[in-house]
Parts: structure tokens; C-alpha cells; sequence
């Protein structure tokens, strides 16, 4: 079962710590689109997750989605400019597909999380943190 997709203008609250937001952190849903994530391995052992939109096939060749265990050179470091530079080359651990991305609204800041890292926010039901 998909989990719950937010649409535009939607409030939310963040699950878990990421792009140096805190778990907890309320904003408002800017924009939204759907892609495949691919979970990579950093050399310091940690994992990160990178959209389609920025890890593709290093083959040329190759238009196809990445599966798991094949390469992918990174294209954008628009979003991953804390631990990765164009041209770095990942081996894929996971592939999932059909991922609900948004970039949210944190006061004067927008920042991108896939669904999975969001909740739903009603100040009626959820404590201000």
C-alpha cells in the first residue's frame, strides 16, 4: 500500500532528519513529482538516496533505469552538494520505484524529500514541536 501523497499547499512535518532539517520541522508543500530512488553507498559507509534525475547509467548506451549492483555517475549535485560531486560514481544497493518527491517550503527555503520522509500536519492533532 503507497503511503499517503501530499499535493500543493498541503502543511507537513518531516519524520526523520535530513538536508539538516531536524525530525519535526513543519513546512508547506511547494511542488510535486514522482521518480525512482536509488540507495548508494558513500565511501564513509553511510547511505543516501539519489533520484533518477541525477544518477543515470555511466553507459551512454544504457536509457534505461539502473537496477541494483550496476554503476551510475552522478549528473546533478544539485541536491546531494553536501557529499557528492558531478561525475562521482555510485553502485546501487536498492532500487524504488514510483517515489512521491516534493519540495517543501521551510519559512523562506525550499527543500526536496521524498514522501517517505514526510507526515501530514494538523495542528489540531499534532503537538508544535
Amino acid at each position: 500500500m503507497r503511503y499517503k501523497q501530499f499535493y500543493p499547499g498541503d502543511r507537513v512535518v518531516t519524520i526523520t532528519e535530513y538536508e539538516g532539517e531536524p525530525s519535526g520541522t513543519i513546512g508547506r508543500i511547494h511542488t510535486k513529482w514522482a521518480g525512482t530512488a536509488y540507495v548508494v553507498e558513500l565511501k564513509d559507509g553511510s547511505f543516501r538516496w539519489l533520484d533518477s534525475s541525477e544518477l543515470v547509467s555511466r553507459d551512454p548506451n544504457n536509457p534505461y533505469q539502473l537496477k541494483e549492483g550496476e554503476v551510475g555517475v552522478l549528473i546533478s549535485d544539485k541536491y546531494s552538494r553536501n557529499f557528492a560531486q558531478v561525475g562521482d560514481l555510485f553502485e546501487v544497493i536498492k532500487v524504488a520505484n514510483d517515489v512521491d518527491y516534493y519540495e517543501v517550503a521551510i519559512g523562506d527555503v525550499i527543500k526536496r524529500f521524498g514522501g517517505f520522509q514526510l507526515a501530514g500536519y494538523d495542528r489540531t492533532t499534532l503537538p508544535l514541536a
